[in-house]
């Protein structure tokens, strides 16, 4: 079972802070976000853009890493696993 975490703005969306999901296996983080979508309808149009890549103002972690330095989307994602996918909060000055 994957534990998925849910921060800031995506918490608001899925209405909740964590959820755990069966992946049997392997799959990817854009795997992940596929069956999320069906779980919590948007949430795949929330993350990714019209290319589905993800939107430059959100994150998602894996065991504590950010994807942009695993291997992105295509970052596989285990039983046992924890992904959190956070809103980037970007100030300025």
């Amino acid at each position: 079972m994957v534990e998925v975490r849910f921060l800031s703005l995506v918490a608001e969306h899925t209405g909740t802070l964590r959820y755990t999901l069966k992946v049997g296996g392997a799959t990817t983080v854009r795997g992940l976000i596929d069956a999320l979508d069906e779980l919590f309808p948007g949430i795949k149009r929330l993350l990714l853009d019209d290319n589905g890549n993800l939107k430059r103002n959100y994150d998602v972690f894996v065991n504590g890493r950010s994807v942009d330095w695993l291997n992105g989307l295509d970052t596989v994602v285990s039983d046992d696993d924890v992904v959190t996918i956070t809103f980037l909060a970007i100030f300025g000055g």
